[in-house]
């Protein structure tokens, strides 16, 4: 779409707006559910594992209330994520996403530890959480805890570069029934169906069902990317009291099926390309109990299970069921000690059949996972306090990895917070680099009248756990009852990083494409630094501005194949205004810079800017009409250009979402 048309598309969404606007004659003050104040004190839990208010956390945090999704105009989940500093989530196509914070981002986000009310989504035959399976309702979600940095002395493997936990609402809050519809120009209709309600004085229930589709869009080519989806999940969550004992059991069921275009190593020629489909299904129960057993201890036992399918032709078709039980104890001494201890056992059956790009030298592997980890919050002097933790992994086909972390904090106001933190991570490989082989898409030979070339990488047994060593400082203050300030920097060592050195000489196929074997081995280093800045502004009671900015340096990749680098912008800016003119009426805009990136194919993608606004208008207690429309600065852009799989990236275009929401 031309600029001009871009400008007018724009005029118009404003022009449907401000009329909205001057309407609001008998605006009240308090218009925006939380101040700052009041967000200092939310209790948050990621960072260390028990309730610490906001403000006193030492390290980096960001926190995504339910405010800030609704008005973003997200649609997802990796969307929602954006709105935090350091986090880096670049749409491949409708509902595919590379994402990471701080460096190697990827479509397998295999070094972030992602979780829902604690309960982590890893899944062992790729190392990773599939963002597309996160099939969370936006509107259950009461916050978002983001940890930026290593995270693994609390979480675990995998946790290195960061912790994303998806916290849901109590059942107590989604009481009523709600209906929501949805239908735009690219994304298909959607609709959510929630009822909930008291069971008794002590209990609650509420019960979802929701569904979404959204249309095809294009590759950098101008051709049909095919990435059409279709997506439905039902869920409940039961919440019950009773004196110093809660009990919570959720439960979601899952179906996608998710469309897209690839590379494909069986074609003769480069200008073929295959079409593939996607299905995925699963069922997650987490179950929850906990007792405050004094004023200074309390237990928590967590029990969950999952089963998920997967099925692929280009990848592999994959049954995975797991079980994870854990108990947590913490105990507080007269102001002290704030001392937490715990153990969790995982158990995983994996069942996988072989595709085109993937093959397994076995069908069906089981994984245990023994954890114990421990930590201890004491003061050393008045507002000064250190805080020792480490985590002992141990894994069925790797020796135990150890993960400590020291955190000194220095509180010298109650709104002042600096901070300082050595930390130690690891990364578990998955079952791909161990026992698999995966094979590229088709590439062109860089060399005159040579034959175009597929790259296939050989697991190996003895591949080793990746290591981090990280150093963070951090300053953290609300200057005024209007201003708040969150700065912090790091320096990330990266040491045995998986990478691939050629096994074998490239053998002609058919007569049309060299095959070049590769082997994967622990060789690389990589060294990375960067300042993460995130700010709020309240000028006044109904207008907030939120600006975050991103500084990210990355060092060569030392013995490593460039297809392991980091791909990480060196800045990414955010910069979100929300201003209610009436209590009826919200306006929101929401301006994004990414710098350019790169890929292993010397490709660097340019820059872009995204630019999104919403409007809502409540009409009465019962109706709120909302519209949303997302990258109205130019007609489409290219976010991620993926490596592995041959995954063939869309071209994401401008959109208009239109949501009607009934109450009763």
């Amino acid at each position: 779409m031309p600029p001009r048309t871009s400008k007018h598309l724009i005029c118009t969404c404003l022009g449907l707006l401000l009329p909205l606007a001057a309407r609001a004659a008998d605006a009240s003050s308090d218009f925006m559910s939380m101040s700052l104040e009041e967000l200092m004190n939310v209790e948050v839990i990621s960072a260390s594992r028990y309730g610490q208010r906001l403000a006193d956390v030492p390290a980096p945090i960001y926190v995504i209330t339910q405010e800030d999704i609704q008005r973003s105009g997200a649609r997802s989940i990796p969307e929602v994520l954006r709105l935090a500093p350091g986090v880096d989530m670049a749409q491949v196509n409708t509902d595919r996403w590379a994402g990471s914070m701080r460096s190697f981002t990827d479509v397998l986000s295999d070094r972030l530890a992602i979780l829902v009310d604690g309960r982590s989504l890893y899944n062992p035959t790729f190392s990773a959480g599939f963002w597309n399976i996160l099939q969370i309702p936006l509107a259950n979600i009461e916050r978002i805890e983001i940890i930026r940095g290593s995270g693994g002395s609390n979480w675990g493997f995998n946790a290195i570069n960061g912790v994303i936990n998806v916290i849901t609402r109590h059942a107590s809050t989604l009481t009523g029934t709600t209906v929501t519809l949805g239908y735009g120009s690219q994304g298909g209709p959607s609709s959510l169906i929630q009822q909930g309600q008291m069971l008794n004085e002590e209990s609650w229930l509420y019960t979802h069902l929701q569904t979404e589709s959204r249309n095809t869009l294009t590759t950098t080519d101008g051709q049909s990317a095919r990435d059409d989806y279709r997506h439905m999940n039902a869920g409940f969550r039961l919440d019950a009291k009773d004196g110093p004992r809660t009990w919570m059991l959720s439960g979601l069921a899952y179906r996608l099926h998710s469309n897209g275009v690839y590379n494909s190593h069986t074609q003769p020629t480069l200008q073929t390309q295959d079409f593939f489909t996607d299905f995925l299904s699963g069922v997650n129960l987490h179950g929850r109990y906990r007792e405050v057993l004094d004023h200074q201890s309390e237990i928590e036992l967590n029990l969950s299970f999952l089963s998920n399918r997967f099925d692929a032709d280009t990848l592999a078709q994959e049954t995975q069921q797991g079980i994870d039980i854990e108990l947590q104890h913490t105990i507080r001494t007269e102001g002290k000690h704030t001392l937490l201890w715990g153990l969790s056992l995982q158990e995983f059956s994996d069942k996988s059949k072989s595709g085109s790009l993937v093959r397994f030298s076995r069908e069906e592997e089981n994984l245990n996972v023994l954890s114990l980890f421990a930590q201890d919050e004491f003061s050393l002097a008045k507002n000064l306090k250190l805080t020792l933790g480490s985590r002992l992994d141990q894994q069925t086909h790797n020796p135990p990895a150890l993960q400590p972390s020291a955190r000194l904090q220095w509180l010298p106001t109650p709104s002042q917070n600096l901070w300082a933190a050595l930390s130690q991570g690891r990364r578990f490989p998955s079952r791909l680099e161990r026992v698999a082989q995966y094979s590229s898409g088709l590439y062109p030979n860089s060399t005159p009248g040579q034959l175009p070339y597929r790259v296939t990488t050989y697991g190996a047994k003895t591949i080793q756990t990746e290591k981090l060593a990280s150093l963070e400082l951090g300053f953290r203050q609300q200057l005024t009852p209007e201003f708040l300030i969150d700065i912090v920097s790091y320096a990330n060592h990266y040491t045995n990083l998986r990478t691939q050195v050629q096994s074998g000489e490239p053998q002609v196929v058919n007569g049309t494409y060299l095959d070049i074997p590769l082997q994967s081995i622990n060789r690389g280093e990589l060294r990375t630094q960067g300042l993460e800045l995130a700010s709020e502004w309240r000028p006044k009671d109904n207008w907030r501005l939120q600006l975050s900015h991103s500084l990210s340096h990355t060092g060569p990749l030392r013995e490593g194949d460039i297809s392991s680098n980091s791909y990480y912008p060196k800045q990414i800016v955010s910069l979100r205004t929300s201003w209610t003119p009436h209590a009826r009426i919200q306006l929101d805009g929401w301006i994004r810079h990414v710098t350019s990136r790169g890929n292993a194919e010397h490709q660097q993608l340019p820059a872009y800017t995204s630019l999104d606004l919403r409007g809502a208008w409540q009409l009465n207690q019962h109706i709120e009409a909302s519209v949303v429309g997302q990258n109205l600065l130019q007609s489409h852009h290219t976010e991620f250009l993926a490596v592995t799989p041959a995954l063939i990236s869309s071209q994401i275009s401008r959109s208009i979402m239109g949501y009607l929401k009934l109450s009763y």
